[in-house]
C-alpha cells in the first residue's frame, strides 16, 4: 500500500536500523526511539488489523517477535521489556499496519506500566466478566470453529487483583 510507511519500508531496497528478517516478518529499531532499545516487529504483508490476519501469518509475527525480544533481552541485558501492540485509533494505533512494539526496559527509566495509557480503570463486575467471555466464545465458534462449548460460563474464571 503506497500511503503506508511500513510498508514503504518494507519495499525499500535500503533499510535503515533492520535488526531481522524472514519471509512474512521485518523488525528494525524505531528511528525515533521511546527507550534505549525501542523495536518494531511486522508483517510485511499490508493488513490493518490484527482480526484481519489469518492464523498463519499472525503465528509468524509472534514467532518473529519472539525471536527479536529474545535477542534483544540477552544482547542488551535488558532488566525487562515491554511488548505491545496498539490495534485500532482508539486504542492509539497510528499507523494502519499491525505492528508490535517491544520497548527494553531498564530500572532508570521509571518502570512505568503500559497501562498508564488508559486514563481511568473502569469498574467491571463479575458478571460482566463472564458476559464478555461468552461474546468472546460465541465469536470464536462462529469465526473460528473453536468448540468452546464444553467450557462452563464461568469455568477459568476467578477474581483476581489485577
Amino acid at each position: 500500500m503506497a500511503d503506508c510507511r511500513i510498508c514503504r519500508l518494507v519495499a525499500a531496497k535500503k533499510r535503515n536500523y533492520q535488526v531481522f528478517e524472514d519471509e512474512a516478518v521485518l523488525a528494525v529499531h524505531e528511528a525515533d526511539p521511546q527507550t534505549r532499545g525501542h523495536l518494531l516487529v511486522f508483517p510485511k504483508r499490508h493488513v490493518a488489523h490484527l482480526e484481519a490476519m489469518p492464523g498463519p501469518e499472525a503465528m509468524a509475527l509472534w514467532r518473529g517477535v519472539q525471536t527479536v525480544h529474545t535477542a534483544l533481552m540477552d544482547g542488551t541485558k535488558a532488566q525487562g521489556s515491554t511488548v505491545l501492540l496498539n490495534n485500532g485509533r482508539l486504542a492509539g494505533q497510528e499507523v494502519p499496519h499491525v505492528h508490535v512494539e517491544i520497548f527494553m526496559r531498564r530500572e532508570e527509566d521509571g518502570g512505568r506500566p503500559a497501562s498508564i495509557a488508559i486514563p481511568q480503570k473502569p469498574l467491571v463486575t463479575t458478571v460482566e466478566i463472564i458476559d464478555i467471555i461468552r461474546s468472546m466464545r460465541a465469536a470464536m465458534d462462529r469465526l473460528a470453529g473453536i468448540d468452546t462449548k464444553k467450557l462452563s460460563p464461568g469455568k477459568n474464571v476467578r477474581q483476581s487483583g489485577f
